[in-house]
């Protein structure tokens, strides 16, 4: 029970810091991005290397 309570607060800050870095147009570039991805893995590509740079372009994306 404790356990969770601390879980669940994590969870809350991490989506308040998250919800500060998230634009309406950023998230669309990283929907974009994903479902990119998600086609270049049903076309066979490399599973591991296409989540690898999605990863970085998500990054990427919430940095700038």
């Amino acid at each position: 029970t404790e356990l969770a309570k601390t879980a669940f607060a994590d969870e809350n800050v991490f989506l308040e810091k998250l919800a500060k870095m998230l634009t309406p147009y950023k998230t669309e570039l990283i929907f974009k991005k994903a479902n990119d991805a998600i086609m270049q893995i049903e076309r066979n590509a490399n599973a591991k290397l296409v989540l690898f740079n999605l990863s970085l372009s998500v990054r990427n994306t919430l940095a700038s």
